[in-house]
């Protein structure tokens, strides 16, 4: 079967997914030590490998090279260690512009939306995901004591007044219902936050003409924000185990084949061959990223949690930020442990 790395605690929670190490053990072809770093690791569950990953990406923001130049800005080096919160919110808001009162678009720094409701299941949306903010500043979500307790650290707190700030202060924000389709249209976005795993940059040139790629901002030492997209895994109520995890590795490998970045490692010049349109020293910046990236460990209901204190109670609620963090790790302690 398919699923989704926030799922796995789940799948293993609920006892659906067979224990893969005694089939590994014995294939051939699998090779533990060609994975991207603490790749595998996302479908573990207390040293037991129940998933396996077939695609990863770290966050990556693409930049419109000929807004820049119209607006006479000068990029910044999109090296990971000086591309930090200061410089990026300098270039959003150099490359961000408010829509004329008499009518027309000015443009979006960032392409950014925060809903300022819940939906009909109470849950916030945001764009770009505050989960992303958060590993940047922490990297390891959960603690070695699994208790949450980086999400209460300095770093956490900032990243949290980091995003008021960027919808209630700065305005980099969509909040309303506007179309977002003009700014595409007219290549009026200085930079969009996405992922390469099955999605080649190609697609995205007729929106922003001459791109560069630049890391997701630095908010402390922690590393890369990433994710695995896909994982592969067999049911635990398969009839024939041993066939199901057959047809699992043959997923797998159609899968990978297909995939931009798949789970197994890469060498820098492969990541460029296969993304042509990140130039050399684009590739070479992905490729440092999938070695020092770091990967969300939380549940669907988790990230819920944290998504919605976040957005529900600091960015358009009252709730001071060190208040909303405290109440969100409370809330997540709250939950039975799996």
């Amino acid at each position: 079967m398919l699923y989704l790395q926030i799922d796995h605690a789940d799948l293993v929670a609920n006892e659906r997914l067979i224990n893969l190490d005694p089939y590994l053990v014995s294939d051939e072809a699998f090779d533990s030590t060609r994975f991207w770093p603490h790749l595998l690791e996302l479908g573990q569950h207390r040293g037991v490998q129940y998933g396996i990953p077939v695609a990863a990406s770290p966050s990556v923001l693409l930049f419109n090279r000929e807004l820049a130049v119209e607006f006479n800005i000068k990029p910044p080096d999109p090296n990971a260690l000086t591309f930090n919160d200061e410089v990026f919110l300098k270039l959003v808001g150099d490359l961000h512009m408010a829509d004329p009162p008499t009518g027309g678009i000015g443009s979006l720094g960032m392409l950014s939306v925060f809903s300022p409701e819940p939906n009909s299941n109470g849950d916030y949306s945001a764009s770009p995901a505050p989960l992303n903010f958060l590993l940047s500043a922490t990297g390891d979500l959960r603690g070695p004591r699994d208790d949450f307790a980086p999400l209460l650290s300095d770093p956490a707190v900032e990243a949290a007044r980091l995003l008021r700030a960027w919808v209630q202060d700065h305005q980099f924000a969509i909040t309303d219902n506007r179309s977002l389709w003009p700014y595409f249209q007219q290549q009026r976005i200085g930079l969009y936050e996405t992922y390469l795993a099955f999605a080649p940059l190609d697609r995205f040139t007729s929106s922003f003409g001459s791109i560069d790629v630049y890391p997701f901002p630095t908010l402390g030492a922690a590393g890369h924000p990433a994710y695995a997209h896909l994982l592969v895994g067999v049911l635990a109520e398969a009839k024939n185990p041993d066939l199901a995890y057959d047809a699992m590795r043959y997923l797998a490998e159609g899968l990978r084949a297909n995939a931009v970045l798949p789970a197994e490692r890469l060498t820098q010049d492969d990541v460029v061959r296969r993304v042509p349109a990140l130039q050399p020293e684009g590739g070479a910046l992905v490729y440092t990223q999938m070695l020092e990236a770091v990967y969300p460990s939380v549940s669907r209901r988790e990230l819920g949690m944290i998504n919605n204190g976040i957005l529900g109670d600091i960015v358009f609620g009252t709730a001071s930020p060190e208040q909303g963090m405290r109440d969100i790790v409370g809330r997540l302690r709250e939950l039975p442990s799996s």
